[in-house]
C-alpha cells in the first residue's frame, strides 16, 4: 500500500478530521428539487406577502374613507345646527319685536287719549243725563216685534218660518 498522506485528511493544530461533503446524483437532484420546492415556497410567501400588503392598503383606504364620511356627516350635522341657531336667533327677535308692538299698542290705547281725539277730532261729546236711559233687566220678557213694512220676498220667507215652527 502506498502511503498515505494524511495532511489534507487533518487540519493543522487540530485531532478533528475535514469533512468532505460529497454528493451523489441522487443528492444533487434532491437538491435541486429542493431549490425548487424552495423557491416555490418562496412565491407562495411572496403572493402572501403581496396579499398581505394589499389587504394593508384596502383597509388603510376604508379607514380613511370611513373617517372622511364620519366628517363630512359631522359637518352636514354641524351646519343644520348652525342653521337652527340662526332661526332661533331670528325667532327671538321677532318675539321681541312683537312685544315691543303690544306694548306700544297697550300706550296708545289710553282712555284719556281716545276720549281727547273723540272729542276734538270726531266732535263727539258725553251723553247728558236726557240721552241716558236705563233699563230694568229684572223682569225680562222677549218681546218680538215684526215690521209691517217687510217686502213681499220678506213676507213669503217669514210666513214659511211660521209654518216651519208650528209644526215642529
Amino acid at each position: 500500500m502506498p502511503a498515505r498522506s494524511y495532511s489534507s485528511y487533518y487540519e493543522n493544530g487540530s485531532a478533528a478530521r475535514k469533512r468532505r461533503v460529497v454528493e451523489t446524483p441522487e443528492q444533487r437532484n434532491n437538491t435541486t428539487k429542493r431549490r425548487y420546492g424552495k423557491n416555490k415556497m418562496n412565491t407562495n410567501i411572496k403572493t402572501k406577502k403581496a396579499t398581505n400588503k394589499a389587504l394593508v392598503v384596502i383597509s388603510i383606504i376604508f379607514a380613511f374613507s370611513m373617517i372622511m364620511a364620519i366628517t363630512y356627516r359631522y359637518n352636514i350635522i354641524s351646519e343644520k345646527n348652525l342653521m337652527a341657531q340662526k332661526l332661533k336667533g331670528d325667532l327671538d327677535t321677532a318675539e321681541a319685536t312683537l312685544l315691543t308692538s303690544k306694548i306700544s299698542v297697550e300706550q296708545s290705547t289710553n282712555l284719556d287719549y281716545i276720549e281727547a281725539y273723540a272729542k276734538q277730532k270726531l266732535g263727539m261729546q258725553k251723553p247728558t243725563s236726557s240721552q241716558t236711559i236705563y233699563v230694568d233687566t229684572s223682569n225680562i220678557t222677549q218681546v218680538v216685534e215684526v215690521n209691517e213694512n217687510l217686502s213681499v220676498i220678506g213676507k213669503i220667507v217669514s210666513k214659511l218660518k211660521e209654518s216651519i215652527n208650528n209644526i215642529f
